[in-house]
């Protein structure tokens, strides 16, 4: 990810803030059955907080969006 924070998605921001950086990570979300990314939720629930409710481990979940937005960039 060569350093750069354009590509750094934390489990602290918002699934909306995510999809408003990277609108192409909604495949990734749908992938693991999270249809939250198209909620009233997504604008105030964290990508860490959305995995741990849908039983997905956080640390995957962020990796997969990280090499997805660095792919798609």
């Amino acid at each position: 990810m060569s350093g750069d924070s354009r590509y750094t998605i934390t489990g602290k921001m918002t699934v909306a803030e995510v999809l408003r950086a990277y609108p192409h990570l909604v495949e990734v979300f749908v992938r693991h059955g999270m249809e939250c990314c198209t909620c009233f939720g997504a604008g105030t629930e964290t990508v860490e907080r959305v995995a741990q409710a849908y039983g997905i481990d956080p640390g995957q979940l962020l990796e997969e969006l990280n090499v997805a937005a660095l792919v798609g960039d």
